[in-house]
């Protein structure tokens, strides 16, 4: 059984711009929760994965929410036996729609929202949180090494 944590970051040069979106991935050791721990680890640790995509001319928040879909492909792809996720966000916007305390309007972002709700089927339990912007460095570097290289 693995643990996996995940921080994932989108952004737009422009609202809409040019986009991308990036995520690191960490496998604990250790069994870590709740996702207080899972942070605190992350934040002292080495990750095993991170990686980032050019989503072509789009919004902010489609770049977040292709963070997190992107993210979970990487673990459903590359990892077996995910026992718990935490995914760490620092779009508040995009915690609360994924958690459900937020309905997702707009006609464009539902099928990321499904994709996301299909994708985190791959493991047993999972919490998503908002972190703040400092705390997802890693993410964000990952969207601008993709946009600066476009």
């Amino acid at each position: 059984m693995n643990n996996v944590i995940i921080f994932a970051d989108g952004g737009s040069r422009g609202n809409p711009g040019p986009a991308a979106c990036g995520y690191v991935i960490y496998t604990p050791d250790v069994n870590v929760h709740p996702s207080t721990d899972a942070l605190l680890y992350a934040l002292s640790s080495t990750p095993i994965h991170s990686g980032g995509d050019y989503l072509g001319v789009t919004t902010n928040n489609v770049a977040e929410w292709q963070g997190v879909i992107k993210a979970l492909e990487w673990v459903k792809k590359n990892m077996e036996d995910v026992n718990q996720l935490f995914i760490f966000l620092d779009s508040q916007l995009v915690v609360k729609q994924i958690t459900g305390e937020y309905k997702v309007k707009q006609p464009h972002l539902k099928p990321l929202k499904q994709q996301v709700d299909q994708l985190l089927k791959v493991c047993e339990y999972y919490e998503v949180q908002h972190v703040y912007r400092k705390d997802n460095a890693l993410a964000d570097e990952q969207v601008n090494i993709v946009l600066d290289n476009q």
